[in-house]
């Protein structure tokens, strides 16, 4: 959430992992994250009843934007140029806040 929450994230990713095509990483991250649709299944409950809604929240923006975005997305300065390229980082503002309030969790809860 932290990285598609940002301009400035994506490009320190950018620079830092050249070889990474970060636009495509931003879309594919939470797919690989997120399996299935978020909205229809039941989440862990270590999630708060507010951090199941920023997930969904976000879902459903990720959901509607990757469709309506180039199959072939443009390099990063190119791409956050794009309208839904920023309705996406605001999507990812508003969950990565919520999440913000409790924090990381430990490595030993199984998301």
């Amino acid at each position: 959430m932290k990285t598609v929450s940002s301009f400035e994230e994506q490009q320190r990713y950018q620079a830092n992992a050249p070889i990474a095509w970060v636009p495509n990483e931003m879309i594919e991250m939470w797919a690989d994250w997120v399996h299935g649709d978020p909205r229809t299944q039941e989440l862990p409950d270590v999630y708060s009843d507010a951090e199941v809604r920023a997930i969904r929240d976000f879902h459903t923006t990720w959901d509607r934007l990757a469709e309506r975005l180039p199959r072939d997305l443009p390099a990063l300065p190119q791409v956050q140029q794009l309208p839904e390229w920023d309705e996406l980082r605001r999507a990812g503002d508003a969950a990565f806040k919520v999440f913000e309030v409790r924090g990381t969790m430990p490595d030993d809860v199984e998301t």
